[in-house]
C-alpha cells in the first residue's frame, strides 16, 4: 500500500523522526533508512536502539499510539494516491482479477487510507496487526494465499503461489513475496544519497505497472492475483 497505492511513506518518514526526537536522539538518514517499510515494532527497536531508551512497562504502547494519531492526522490533511492508481484497479477489476492488500501498517490507520482508495478494489485488506510477524516474514502473503482458496479458480490451491503477483515497494515486501515463492514487480529505488539530497522518490507511474502487468501475463489470464 505505502508507496504502491500511495504516496504516504513522507508522512511515515515524518513520524519515524519525530519519535526518535521524542526517544532522546535525532535519526540520521543511514538508520532512518533501515525502517523503511519495516512494521511499527521494528521500528519501534530501531529508534529506542539508536536513542539507548530502554521501554518501560506501557511505553510501547504509549509511543505506537501517538504516532498513529500523528500520521492518521497527516493522512487527513493530504492526498496520497498517486494519479492513476484507481483508473488502474478500476480496469483491473473489470477484468476479473481478485486483489488484495498487505501492508505492514496497523489497521487502525490502514483501514482509512484504503477506504480513500476504494475499498471495493480489494478482496481482503492484511494488516500488520493481522500476522504474528509483518513482512519482511512471508506470513502476511501466505495469508493472501489461504484467502484466495476459496475463490473460483482453474487451479489448485497449490498452484496460487505461482498464479499470483506481488507489487511490492520495498526490500521487505519482496523478501515477503519471494519467500512465499510469489513473484514479484519490483519498482526501482534511488539510492540514499539522492533521498538525502531531497530528491523526489523516483515512483513507477501506473501506466508503467500496467506494462509491467501486461509482460507478466495478468491481462492475458484474468485468474491471477493482483496485490
Amino acid at each position: 500500500m505505502d508507496g504502491t497505492l500511495t504516496d504516504s511513506e513522507p508522512l511515515w518518514e515524518k513520524a519515524t523522526y519525530r519519535m526518535a526526537a521524542l526517544l532522546g536522539r535525532e535519526l540520521t538518514p543511514e538508520v532512518r533508512e533501515r525502517t523503511v517499510g519495516a512494521s511499527f515494532p521494528n521500528t519501534f527497536r530501531i529508534c529506542c536502539e539508536w536513542a539507548g531508551f530502554t521501554p518501560a512497562h506501557g511505553d510501547y504502547e504509549r509511543y505506537r499510539d501517538d504516532s498513529f494519531k500523528y500520521v492518521a492526522s497527516l493522512y487527513q490533511s493530504e492526498d496520497t494516491v498517486f494519479p492513476g492508481v484507481r483508473a488502474l484497479l478500476s480496469e483491473l477489476q473489470a477484468d476479473g482479477v481478485p486483489m488484495f492488500v498487505t501492508t505492514n501498517t496497523e489497521r487502525a490507520v490502514a483501514i482509512d487510507v484504503v477506504e480513500s482508495i476504494g475499498r471495493s478494489y480489494f478482496v481482503d485488506v492484511i494488516c500488520g496487526d493481522d500476522v504474528p510477524v509483518g513482512k519482511p516474514d512471508p506470513a502476511c502473503t501466505s495469508r493472501q494465499h489461504a484467502a484466495l482458496a476459496p475463490l473460483p479458480r482453474t487451479v489448485s490451491c497449490s498452484r496460487i503461489p505461482r498464479r499470483a503477483c506481488v507489487l511490492p515497494s520495498t526490500r521487505g515486501a519482496a523478501r515477503s513475496a519471494c519467500r512465499s515463492m510469489t513473484r514479484s514487480l519490483c519498482q526501482r529505488r534511488p539510492c540514499l544519497s539522492q533521498r538525502s539530497a531531497g530528491t523526489t522518490r523516483a515512483l513507477v507511474t501506473s501506466t508503467e505497472w500496467r506494462r509491467r502487468i501486461s509482460t507478466a501475463g495478468l491481462r492475458s489470464c484474468p485468474r491471477h492475483s493482483f496485490w
